[in-house]
């Protein structure tokens, strides 16, 4: 039930391959806020990009603006997961 909403947040940004950085990261950003802890491998897939370049240009960023929090230290911790700041886990 909660990875078809997740589904249904990023349908804009698989749809869109042209997306601005910044509605991409609106995007992630609802996703990160409605399903508690989300790894960079589900959020590629929710919204449609690759991993490494969605961690690379848009995990990163939005860690460094503090719009994200990281569940482990590191960054390149295997099991690390996103939420948004503030937001509840789920």
């Amino acid at each position: 039930m909660l990875w078809a909403k997740l589904l249904e947040i990023g349908t804009t940004a698989r749809g869109n391959r042209n997306m601005s950085l910044d509605e991409l990261m609106t995007v992630v950003l609802r996703l990160c806020a409605t399903g508690g802890w989300l790894t960079r491998h589900e959020l590629a897939e929710l919204v449609g990009r690759s991993a490494s370049n969605l961690q690379n240009r848009t995990l990163a960023a939005m860690v460094s603006e503090g719009r994200l929090t990281m569940r482990f230290p590191a960054r390149n911790h295997p099991l690390q997961a996103y939420r948004a700041t503030g937001a509840q886990p789920a």
